[in-house]
Protein backbone atom coordinates (compact mmCIF):
# COMPACT_ATOMS: atom_id res chain seq x y z
CA UNK A 1 0.00 0.00 0.00
CA UNK A 2 1.23 3.46 -0.87
CA UNK A 3 0.63 6.30 1.57
CA UNK A 4 0.84 9.81 0.14
CA UNK A 5 1.36 12.61 2.62
CA UNK A 6 0.03 16.08 1.86
CA UNK A 7 1.38 18.86 4.11
CA UNK A 8 0.36 22.51 4.23
CA UNK A 9 3.73 23.33 5.79
CA UNK A 10 7.02 21.56 5.12
CA UNK A 11 8.55 22.57 8.47
CA UNK A 12 6.04 21.11 10.96
CA UNK A 13 7.89 18.60 13.23
CA UNK A 14 4.68 16.77 14.11
CA UNK A 15 4.16 15.91 10.45
CA UNK A 16 7.75 14.74 10.16
CA UNK A 17 7.24 12.38 13.11
CA UNK A 18 4.19 10.86 11.47
CA UNK A 19 5.99 10.34 8.16
CA UNK A 20 8.89 8.60 9.88
CA UNK A 21 6.49 6.33 11.77
CA UNK A 22 4.69 5.24 8.61
CA UNK A 23 7.99 4.67 6.79
CA UNK A 24 9.13 2.36 9.61
CA UNK A 25 6.07 0.24 8.87
CA UNK A 26 7.72 -0.44 5.47
CA UNK A 27 4.91 1.32 3.62
CA UNK A 28 5.72 2.98 0.32
CA UNK A 29 5.42 6.71 0.83
CA UNK A 30 5.45 9.94 -1.13
CA UNK A 31 5.49 13.38 0.47
CA UNK A 32 4.21 16.61 -1.08
CA UNK A 33 4.15 19.90 0.73
CA UNK A 34 3.59 23.61 0.46
CA UNK A 35 6.07 26.11 1.84
CA UNK A 36 4.81 28.84 4.18
CA UNK A 37 8.29 30.35 4.69
CA UNK A 38 8.21 29.71 8.44
CA UNK A 39 10.94 27.96 10.41
CA UNK A 40 13.06 27.18 7.33
CA UNK A 41 15.65 25.50 9.57
CA UNK A 42 13.06 22.81 10.38
CA UNK A 43 13.05 21.31 6.89
CA UNK A 44 13.93 17.63 7.41
CA UNK A 45 17.03 16.22 5.74
CA UNK A 46 15.99 12.57 6.11
CA UNK A 47 12.62 12.87 4.32
CA UNK A 48 12.35 13.11 0.56
CA UNK A 49 9.75 15.80 -0.02
CA UNK A 50 8.53 17.67 -3.09
CA UNK A 51 7.71 21.32 -2.43
CA UNK A 52 4.77 22.20 -4.67
CA UNK A 53 4.31 25.93 -4.15
CA UNK A 54 4.42 28.74 -1.63
CA UNK A 55 1.41 29.30 0.59
CA UNK A 56 0.54 32.74 1.91
CA UNK A 57 -1.24 33.37 5.17
CA UNK A 58 -4.70 34.71 4.42
CA UNK A 59 -7.97 33.83 2.68
CA UNK A 60 -9.21 30.29 3.32
CA UNK A 61 -11.03 30.23 -0.04
CA UNK A 62 -7.95 31.32 -2.02
CA UNK A 63 -5.91 28.63 -0.25
CA UNK A 64 -8.52 26.00 -1.09
CA UNK A 65 -8.49 26.99 -4.77
CA UNK A 66 -4.69 26.75 -4.86
CA UNK A 67 -4.83 23.32 -3.24
CA UNK A 68 -7.28 22.01 -5.82
CA UNK A 69 -5.32 23.35 -8.80
CA UNK A 70 -1.93 22.22 -7.53
CA UNK A 71 -2.89 18.82 -6.13
CA UNK A 72 -5.22 17.72 -8.92
CA UNK A 73 -2.52 15.92 -11.01
CA UNK A 74 -1.14 14.10 -7.94
CA UNK A 75 -4.56 12.98 -6.76
CA UNK A 76 -5.70 11.95 -10.25
CA UNK A 77 -2.72 9.64 -10.87
CA UNK A 78 -2.92 7.94 -7.47
CA UNK A 79 -6.37 6.42 -7.49
CA UNK A 80 -5.44 3.36 -5.42
CA UNK A 81 -3.32 5.13 -2.81
CA UNK A 82 -4.32 6.30 0.65
CA UNK A 83 -3.68 9.98 1.36
CA UNK A 84 -2.60 11.19 4.77
CA UNK A 85 -3.59 14.83 5.23
CA UNK A 86 -3.07 17.40 7.96
CA UNK A 87 -5.85 19.95 8.44
CA UNK A 88 -9.49 20.50 7.50
CA UNK A 89 -8.77 22.22 4.18
CA UNK A 90 -6.70 19.35 2.78
CA UNK A 91 -9.24 16.80 4.05
CA UNK A 92 -11.94 18.69 2.17
CA UNK A 93 -9.92 18.57 -1.05
CA UNK A 94 -9.52 14.78 -0.80
CA UNK A 95 -13.22 14.36 -0.13
CA UNK A 96 -14.10 16.48 -3.17
CA UNK A 97 -11.90 14.23 -5.33
CA UNK A 98 -13.48 11.11 -3.84
CA UNK A 99 -10.21 9.61 -2.53
CA UNK A 100 -9.50 7.57 0.59
CA UNK A 101 -7.81 9.67 3.23
CA UNK A 102 -6.48 9.60 6.77
CA UNK A 103 -7.14 12.87 8.53
CA UNK A 104 -5.02 14.30 11.35
CA UNK A 105 -6.14 17.41 13.22
CA UNK A 106 -3.99 19.22 15.75
CA UNK A 107 -5.72 22.58 16.04
CA UNK A 108 -9.33 23.75 15.75
CA UNK A 109 -8.31 26.99 14.07
CA UNK A 110 -11.87 27.89 13.14
CA UNK A 111 -12.62 28.65 16.80
CA UNK A 112 -11.12 32.09 16.10
CA UNK A 113 -13.74 32.78 13.40
CA UNK A 114 -17.08 34.60 13.93
CA UNK A 115 -19.73 32.48 15.72
CA UNK A 116 -21.69 31.76 12.54
CA UNK A 117 -18.59 30.41 10.80
CA UNK A 118 -17.60 28.38 13.86
CA UNK A 119 -20.88 26.45 13.64
CA UNK A 120 -20.42 25.84 9.91
CA UNK A 121 -16.82 24.64 10.26
CA UNK A 122 -17.69 22.42 13.21
CA UNK A 123 -20.31 20.64 11.09
CA UNK A 124 -17.85 20.40 8.20
CA UNK A 125 -15.13 19.03 10.47
CA UNK A 126 -17.37 16.28 11.83
CA UNK A 127 -18.58 15.49 8.32
CA UNK A 128 -15.03 15.02 7.02
CA UNK A 129 -13.98 12.93 10.00
CA UNK A 130 -16.94 10.61 9.45
CA UNK A 131 -15.90 10.12 5.83
CA UNK A 132 -12.22 9.54 6.50
CA UNK A 133 -10.70 6.08 6.77
CA UNK A 134 -9.23 7.12 10.12
CA UNK A 135 -9.10 10.43 11.95
CA UNK A 136 -6.43 11.23 14.52
CA UNK A 137 -7.03 14.07 16.97
CA UNK A 138 -4.03 15.20 18.99
CA UNK A 139 -6.09 16.19 22.02
CA UNK A 140 -8.89 14.58 24.01
CA UNK A 141 -10.30 18.10 24.35
CA UNK A 142 -10.91 18.23 20.59
CA UNK A 143 -12.95 15.04 20.72
CA UNK A 144 -15.04 16.29 23.64
CA UNK A 145 -15.69 19.59 21.89
CA UNK A 146 -16.74 17.95 18.64
CA UNK A 147 -18.65 14.93 19.93
CA UNK A 148 -19.05 15.09 23.71
CA UNK A 149 -18.58 11.38 24.48
CA UNK A 150 -20.03 9.77 21.37
CA UNK A 151 -17.34 10.01 18.68
CA UNK A 152 -17.37 7.73 15.60
CA UNK A 153 -15.45 4.45 15.72
CA UNK A 154 -12.86 5.75 13.25
CA UNK A 155 -11.78 8.68 15.47
CA UNK A 156 -8.74 8.13 17.70
CA UNK A 157 -6.66 10.25 20.05
CA UNK A 158 -2.99 10.52 19.11
CA UNK A 159 -1.28 12.94 21.55
CA UNK A 160 1.40 15.18 20.10
CA UNK A 161 4.15 14.07 22.46
CA UNK A 162 7.73 15.25 22.50
CA UNK A 163 9.92 13.47 19.96
CA UNK A 164 11.96 10.66 21.63
CA UNK A 165 15.05 12.33 20.16
CA UNK A 166 14.99 14.83 23.03
CA UNK A 167 15.28 12.05 25.63
CA UNK A 168 18.92 11.61 24.66
CA UNK A 169 19.78 15.30 25.05
CA UNK A 170 21.57 16.46 28.18
CA UNK A 171 19.72 19.25 29.93
CA UNK A 172 21.25 21.57 32.52
CA UNK A 173 19.79 21.51 36.00
CA UNK A 174 16.85 23.86 36.43
CA UNK A 175 17.69 26.62 38.87
CA UNK A 176 15.16 28.36 41.07
CA UNK A 177 14.98 32.13 40.86
CA UNK A 178 15.73 33.84 44.13
CA UNK A 179 15.16 37.36 42.86
CA UNK A 180 11.60 37.61 41.49
CA UNK A 181 12.30 41.12 40.21
CA UNK A 182 14.52 39.73 37.47
CA UNK A 183 12.34 37.03 35.98
CA UNK A 184 12.46 36.15 32.27
CA UNK A 185 9.46 34.94 30.32
CA UNK A 186 9.61 33.35 26.88
CA UNK A 187 7.23 32.48 24.08
CA UNK A 188 8.37 29.60 21.86
CA UNK A 189 6.50 28.53 18.73
CA UNK A 190 4.29 29.72 15.91
CA UNK A 191 3.23 33.36 16.26
CA UNK A 192 -0.57 33.55 16.16
CA UNK A 193 -3.43 35.18 18.04
CA UNK A 194 -1.96 38.72 17.87
CA UNK A 195 -4.27 40.41 20.39
CA UNK A 196 -3.74 37.78 23.06
CA UNK A 197 0.06 37.81 22.79
CA UNK A 198 0.30 41.60 22.50
CA UNK A 199 -1.99 42.16 25.51
CA UNK A 200 -0.01 39.67 27.58
CA UNK A 201 3.30 41.38 26.82
CA UNK A 202 1.94 44.87 27.52
CA UNK A 203 0.35 43.78 30.80
CA UNK A 204 3.53 42.05 31.88
CA UNK A 205 5.67 45.09 31.13
CA UNK A 206 3.25 47.45 32.89
CA UNK A 207 3.19 45.34 36.05
CA UNK A 208 6.90 44.65 36.27
CA UNK A 209 9.12 46.72 33.95
CA UNK A 210 12.16 44.86 35.27
CA UNK A 211 10.89 41.53 33.92
CA UNK A 212 12.07 40.38 30.50
CA UNK A 213 10.02 38.82 27.72
CA UNK A 214 11.69 36.93 24.86
CA UNK A 215 10.22 35.46 21.70
CA UNK A 216 11.64 32.51 19.77
CA UNK A 217 9.22 31.93 16.96
CA UNK A 218 8.06 32.67 13.46
CA UNK A 219 4.80 33.21 11.62
CA UNK A 220 2.87 35.60 9.34
CA UNK A 221 4.73 38.82 8.54
CA UNK A 222 2.11 41.02 10.20
CA UNK A 223 2.41 38.99 13.40
CA UNK A 224 6.20 39.26 13.46
CA UNK A 225 5.93 43.03 12.91
CA UNK A 226 3.44 43.37 15.78
CA UNK A 227 5.69 41.47 18.19
CA UNK A 228 8.68 43.64 17.32
CA UNK A 229 6.58 46.78 17.77
CA UNK A 230 5.24 45.62 21.14
CA UNK A 231 8.67 44.74 22.46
Amino acid sequence: MKVIFLLNSCTQPRCHKRIRTIKKMTCETEVYSFDRSWYSINKPKDIEMEILDGLEHGSYLKRLIKYIKTLRPIIKRNKESVFYVFGTDLALVLFLFGRKFIYEESDLMYLNYPKVLIKIFKVLDRFLQNRSEITFLTSEGFRQYLYDNASPNNVFILPNKLDPYFLSIDRPEIKLFENVNQLRFAFVGLLRYPEMLSNFIETLMDEKPSWEFHIWGDGPKEMVKLCKKTL
